[in-house]
């Protein structure tokens, strides 16, 4: 069974890889395109580190906790001819137990 992410967690390491895409070695200009829960409005997301040059890593911030929902995370990049979103992965956070 998974473990479960819950909201307000903070220094969570995000690691998304890039499948399809082969080596990342020469990438540029690497962000997250990020829609929050119940946002209309997209965030972008730093990437921390590119890990065995295949994997973004994103550190989520401790002024920037995340919120219970779904989240929406689409690379981007630019990799040799190719500049652009990659595919969307979806992040599920539940509400924090009291």
């Amino acid at each position: 069974m998974p473990g479960l992410i819950y909201e307000s967690t903070v220094g969570f390491v995000i690691d998304i890889e890039i499948a399809g895409a082969g080596s990342l070695e020469g990438v540029e200009k690497q962000k997250l395109i990020v829609l929050p829960p119940g946002a209309t409005d997209v965030e972008e997301w730093d990437v921390h580190s590119v890990v065995e040059n295949k994997v973004f890593r994103h550190i989520v911030a401790p002024d920037k906790p995340i919120a219970s929902g779904q989240y929406q995370i689409q690379p981007y990049f630019k990799l040799g001819s190719f500049e652009g979103p990659w595919e969307i992965v979806y992040l599920d956070v539940d509400r924090k137990l009291k």
